[in-house]
Formats: structure tokens, C-alpha cells, sequence
């Protein structure tokens, strides 16, 4: 794609919410996990930096997680942009569209005609 900045579909975002849960990324993550409260929460221990007791949750409700020890949060496209460690979002978040794509068959939000990317 090309270096010029796209703004990603809001509804994008909402299908990902609306369609997978975060206990279907933890596991396909292979991430180990603790449900709690009526299920709607999932806790671990976070990835992001040491620690013994798990600090990090997972709201199914509200489709946001946060960890308590270092602050690390936000939604689950940013938590599988961070898992695969990229830092810079209009050429490196590539990865983890085609990631959802790949495991949750989410389309990409865009497509390429005539030699153009042209977002949904």
C-alpha cells in the first residue's frame, strides 16, 4: 500500500466487536485465561510486562481490555496490533487485518481495483 494515510471504516471496527469475542482471540492466541464475574470478564497475566498474578482484563461487554500493572488498554484490533508487536499504524497494522482475516474470515476493509486500494 502505498505511504499515504487511510482511515480505516468505523463499521470495520464494529464487526470485529460484534462477531468475535475475546476468549475466541485468547484462544487462538494460545493464551491461558481465568473467566470471572458471570463470565463477561476474562483475566491473565499480562504479556506486555513481569509479573506473578494476573492485572489484565478483558471486558466481553464492553469489547476493551486493560491491564491494572502497567496501563497497557484498548480494543481488540489494538490488542492483536500490540501482540504482534507493530508500532507504526498505517504500514505495519497490515498484519493485523490480514490476521482477523485469516483466522475469523473478517474482510479487509479495503480492495484494490485497477491497481488502486480503495477502503469499504
Amino acid at each position: 500500500m502505498s505511504s499515504r494515510k487511510y482511515k480505516t471504516p468505523h463499521s470495520y471496527f464494529t464487526r470485529l466487536n460484534e462477531e468475535i469475542t475475546w476468549s475466541q482471540i485468547l484462544r487462538k492466541c494460545g493464551i491461558k485465561f481465568k473467566k470471572k464475574r458471570m463470565n463477561t470478564e476474562l483475566w491473565m497475566i499480562c504479556m506486555f510486562h513481569t509479573e506473578k498474578t494476573p492485572s489484565m482484563s478483558f471486558s466481553e461487554t464492553r469489547g476493551l481490555y486493560h491491564c491494572f500493572g502497567c496501563g497497557e488498554s484498548g480494543d481488540k484490533f489494538n490488542f492483536i496490533v500490540r501482540l504482534l508487536d507493530t508500532t507504526t499504524f498505517y504500514k505495519d497494522n497490515v498484519r493485523a487485518y490480514r490476521w482477523f482475516k485469516k483466522n475469523f474470515n473478517i474482510p479487509l476493509p479495503w480492495e484494490k481495483s485497477n491497481g488502486k486500494y480503495i477502503y469499504r
